[in-house]
């Protein structure tokens, strides 16, 4: 393997690492979901929060 080729399959195994984190924390997030009153964490506000 040459130089470069070796460089661009060091870079897709760390895009590969990211994508497999993000799905992880997607995945997370989506099934442990808890709209309760009194946990802050994961919390919808409901529309804009700005407004």
């Amino acid at each position: 393997m040459n130089k470069s080729a070796s460089h661009l399959y060091i870079i897709s195994i760390i895009f590969f690492i990211a994508f497999a984190i993000m799905c992880y924390k997607g995945y997370d997030k989506m099934t442990n979901y808890d709209n309760s009153d009194y946990s802050y964490e994961n919390a919808y506000v409901g529309g804009d929060a700005y407004n």
